[in-house]
């Protein structure tokens, strides 16, 4: 009889183990600097000083973070939540304002590389997104990387994104990426006035949700050394958005234009002049060689219409 209870109480409990579930929990009110290797300062909120971080030391939202060369560190969101940073990072570490709950963290990448690594369930009580000047990553509970880094000859701003695990979404002016799975990567290129942004695949097999010439939503496969490249005219309140999509070989898969009023595409724009066509600037995609290197026309002015414009945000927005 004693064995029989044993035996019962010993299938309860594997039962009691194997019908558990373990959801991540809240990401911490600060975050954490750790793993500090050479030079890592930080600024706290609305302030310009830099000062070196404290290993071990809790930080409040707001604060920018920077690495020097040949230095590193990890900034911990909670415990198995973590963002490591290469030498030569800026970044800011912020929340969503418009989050009561205080869930949803933002990584404000200027540039530099970074590697995530969050729970699998993390997503249950958070969310994360990096924002880079030419696409937002939201993360869907992974492992992955994002590097940002400005090419000043041709006046472009690069993001390159690897997932390593889990998944992705990625979106920014006038395009979406809804799933970027595991060992996927891409890259997104973008001008400083948001006129001109290139999407390659670089490797994976994705789709690509932009509009088409109806102005209605068209999701295409992006296959790999394929690339969408958007450019946009803007002018008398109105913006021209056209999406060419190119094969892997370089040729033409398809292209549509369409036009809508500038402030549904506002929150893709810089906070600036906005031009009306007249002036003709040429662009010359990143990493190509000047000879067979794809270039864009884009008709622009800057002497009309002055509109105030906010930043790009992913809150609430996707």
């Amino acid at each position: 009889m004693k064995n029989k209870l044993s035996n019962v109480l010993a299938l309860i409990g594997m039962l009691c183990v194997s019908t558990s579930v373990s959801y991540a929990g809240a990401f911490d009110p600060l975050f954490c600097v750790a793993s500090v290797n050479g030079e890592c300062m930080v600024a706290a909120p609305e302030s310009t000083e830099f000062v070196q971080a404290v290993e071990g030391k809790a930080y409040p939202y707001g604060t920018r973070v920077k690495t020097g060369a040949d230095s590193s560190a990890m900034l911990k969101f909670s415990e198995g939540n973590e963002c490591r940073l290469a030498a030569n990072v800026a970044l800011t570490m912020a929340q969503d304002p418009a989050d009561a709950a205080q869930k949803h963290k933002i990584v404000n990448l200027e540039q530099g590389k970074i590697e995530i690594s969050l729970e699998p369930d993390f997503h249950e009580n958070n969310s994360l997104s990096i924002v880079t000047a030419t696409v937002v990553c939201d993360a869907i509970g992974c492992k992955y990387s994002v590097e940002a880094r400005r090419e000043n000859q041709l006046d472009l701003n690069v993001a390159i994104i690897m997932c390593t695990e889990g998944q992705l979404k990625l979106f920014g002016p006038n395009f979406q990426v809804p799933l970027v799975e595991k060992d996927g990567s891409i890259t997104v290129s973008g001008s400083s006035d948001k006129l001109f942004t290139r999407i390659k695949n670089v490797k994976g097999t994705f789709n690509i949700v932009f509009k088409d010439a109806s102005g209605e939503e068209k999701t295409v496969e992006l296959k790999q050394n394929a690339a969408a490249k958007i450019t946009r005219s803007i002018g008398e309140g109105m913006v021209q958005v056209t999406t060419i999509i190119t094969k892997p070989d370089g040729t033409m898969e398809e292209s549509s234009t369409y036009s809508e009023e500038l402030t549904a595409v506002e929150k893709g724009l810089p906070t600036d002049v906005v031009p009306t066509p007249s002036e003709t600037t040429t662009t010359t995609e990143p990493g190509e060689s000047d000879e067979g290197a794809a270039t864009f026309t884009t008709t622009t002015t800057t002497t009309t219409t002055t509109t105030t414009v906010p930043s790009p945000t992913p809150v609430g927005k996707r």
